[in-house]
């Protein structure tokens, strides 16, 4: 059975666009690492604390702007 070239093809650039893309965060990680001269689980536990920061900041504000959105329909009718 033969193989479609265009499909080897497409398999092949989707392998190099991976690697590429693994290779530019990994970049990227290691440079903040060296910036910030913090070790790895340092890194960690502040992306982490960020994180949970965000989620609970994000799901306030969404509370907020919720219950002001339904206050001011019901208030328009």
């Amino acid at each position: 059975m033969a193989i479609d070239r265009g499909t080897r093809m497409a398999t092949f650039v989707h392998a190099i666009e991976t690697f590429a893309t693994i290779g530019t965060l990994g970049g990227a990680a290691y440079g903040l690492y060296s910036a910030l001269g913090g070790t790895p689980f340092e890194l960690l536990m502040a992306a982490i604390r960020l994180g949970v920061m965000g989620f609970v900041g994000g799901t306030v504000i969404g509370i907020v702007l919720g219950g002001l959105a339904a206050v001011l329909r019901v208030g328009s009718r």
